[in-house]
């Protein structure tokens, strides 16, 4: 129904890879709708921290790489 609204600012996907405190390194994929320019690394990134903490009880120590596809 809105996909001509999610076309107007533009949809992808947020790939991250991270590294955990003991030594675990994980990927993350997340669908994104909205205006990439508007995008807040710093953000997402406390959600990410949170979701795994939340999920799987490890604490992220370093994100290495964030980007929007």
């Amino acid at each position: 129904m809105f996909d001509w609204w999610k076309r107007l600012f533009g949809e992808g996907y947020i790939y991250a890879e991270f590294t955990c405190t003991d030594g675990t390194n994980g990927r993350s994929r997340e669908s994104y709708i909205g205006d990439p320019a508007t995008f807040d690394s710093d953000e997402y990134v406390a959600k990410l921290k949170q979701e795994i903490w939340y999920k799987h009880r490890r604490r992220i120590m370093v994100v290495n790489h964030l980007r929007i596809v």
